[in-house]
C-alpha cells in the first residue's frame, strides 16, 4: 500500500453513516509514508450527531507508518481516533501529533480513543503534545467502559502537556483496562497545572481505573523521565485503582506530592502493588 489508499481507507471508514461503527478492516503490505499529507483520525468524531467508531482489524502486519503530522485545535487526534470494538495490531508509528484543544484533547501516537478497544504488538515513535488541558499518550489517550486490553506494546516518544492523564501507553482509564508486557521510553512531563485535571501522570499509565472498575498492570516497565507539578506521580502510574505487579521503574521521577516509584497515589481501597521494583530517583 502508499499514503493514498491509507488516506482513502480512512475516508472510506469515515464517509459511514453518521453515529455508525464501521467493520471495515485493512492489512498494511509496505511501510507507508505520510509526510507532507493531512491526515483525518480513522474513526472521526466531531460531536455526539457527527462521528464514526472504527470497530475493525487493522493489521500493520510489521510495517511502519512513518511522517504521521497532527498540529491542530481539534480533539480525538491520533492515526486512528475513536475506536469502539475495534483491534489494532502488529504496527509502528513515527511522525508528531500536538493538539491545542482547551479540554480534553485525547491526543495520542496511535488511539485516541477506544471504547473498547485492543492495542497490540504496536510501537509509537511519535512525540505527542497538548496544549490546552491533559489526556495524553503513546499508544491510547484513554479508554472508557470495560474490556480494553493492551498488550505488548511499547512507547517511544515523548509525551508532554498541560495538565493530568499522561502516560507512555496509556493517559487515562475511565473503566477496566489492562496493560500487559508493555514498555515506556519516552519522557512523559507535565508542563503546567490544571485546575481541571490537576492530577495523574505516570510512566505506562497517568491513572488506571476507578473505584467501580479496576484495572491491571502486568509485567510492564519505565525507564523514560516522569516530570509533573500534580499530585498523582508514579513510575508506572501516577494514580492507581486496581493491582500493579510483576512490574519495574528506572525512570527519575520528580512531583510535587503523592509521588512514587511505583504509583503516585490510590484511589480504590483495593489497589494492590505486588512483585514490583524502582531503582529510579524520587524527587
Amino acid at each position: 500500500g502508499n499514503a493514498d489508499q491509507l488516506i482513502w481507507f480512512a475516508a472510506k471508514v469515515n464517509g459511514s453513516t453518521k453515529k455508525s461503527t464501521s467493520s471495515l478492516c485493512a492489512k498494511l503490505t509496505s511501510d507507508i509514508d505520510l509526510t507532507g499529507k493531512d491526515w483525518t483520525p480513522i474513526g472521526c468524531y466531531n460531536s455526539k450527531s457527527d462521528c464514526v467508531y472504527y470497530g475493525g482489524t487493522f493489521d500493520g502486519a510489521g510495517h511502519t507508518v512513518s511522517g504521521l503530522t497532527i498540529n491542530n485545535a481539534k480533539k480525538y487526534q491520533a492515526l486512528f481516533g475513536y475506536v469502539k470494538g475495534g483491534t489494532i495490531q502488529d504496527l509502528t508509528v513515527k511522525g508528531s501529533v500536538s493538539s491545542s484543544a482547551k479540554s480534553s484533547p485525547y491526543a495520542a501516537g496511535i488511539v485516541s480513543y477506544g471504547n473498547p478497544v485492543t492495542v497490540k504488538n504496536c510501537i509509537n515513535e511519535a512525540d505527542v503534545t497538548v496544549t490546552g488541558n491533559g489526556y495524553a499518550a503513546g499508544i491510547i489517550a484513554n479508554t472508557d467502559g470495560t474490556g480494553s486490553k493492551i498488550d505488548n506494546c511499547r512507547n517511544k516518544g515523548d509525551i508532554s502537556g498541560k495538565g493530568g492523564y499522561l502516560g507512555g501507553i496509556l493517559g487515562n482509564a475511565s473503566g477496566k483496562t489492562e496493560i500487559t508486557s508493555s514498555f515506556n521510553d519516552g519522557n512523559i512531563t507535565s508542563t503546567a497545572v490544571s485546575k481541571s485535571l490537576p492530577y495523574c501522570v505516570g510512566g505506562i499509565a497517568g491513572n488506571a481505573g476507578n473505584a467501580d472498575a479496576n484495572s491491571v498492570i502486568t509485567r510492564c516497565g519505565n525507564t523514560g523521565n516522569i516530570t509533573s507539578p500534580l499530585k498523582g506521580t508514579g513510575g508506572i502510574v501516577g494514580r492507581l485503582a486496581g493491582t500493579v505487579e510483576n512490574s519495574y521503574n528506572l525512570g527519575k521521577v520528580t512531583g510535587v506530592y503523592e509521588t512514587g516509584g511505583i504509583a503516585g497515589a490510590s484511589s480504590a481501597a483495593n489497589s494492590q502493588v505486588n512483585s514490583c521494583y524502582n531503582r529510579g530517583k524520587i524527587i
